[in-house]
């Protein structure tokens, strides 16, 4: 499963047979030794084409604000040095609605040809 720079999505599965009956109805016999009805394989399998066809895991942003700490000025280029506020809000879309998302693990990265800054963006 890759999803790559433009959102583009893409999963591979090992076999069609991956999405067939017969894998989704399969009773399972995990380490505890208690057999049970039904293995996951048929809620991965919607999972992964729920997230796949972008029905699942899908975000905007919104509200975004940046200015360096010192000045809360927004100059048109930072550089390595400056240190930066970053402000956003996301929205998830879930059910065919946005609602807010409430992450703990969203980055932000600066580019120019690579990264120079990866940082987890603090939920507040």
């Amino acid at each position: 499963v890759l999803q790559a720079r433009n959102n583009a999505r893409v999963g591979f599965v090992g076999s069609l047979d991956f999405f067939s009956n017969d894998f989704f109805l399969s009773a399972a016999q995990p380490n505890n030794g208690k057999k049970s009805d039904k293995s996951g394989n048929q809620d991965l399998a919607v999972a992964l084409t729920d997230w796949l066809f972008k029905q699942r895991g899908v975000l905007r942003s919104r509200n975004i604000h940046h200015y360096l700490k010192s000045d809360k000025s927004t100059p048109r280029f930072y550089t390595v040095k400056n240190d930066i506020v970053f402000n956003v809000q996301f929205d998830e879309f879930v059910h065919g609605k946005w609602m807010p998302f409430n992450g703990t693990d969203v980055q932000l990265e600066f580019v120019r040809i690579d990264p120079f800054v990866r940082t987890t963006l603090a939920n507040k």
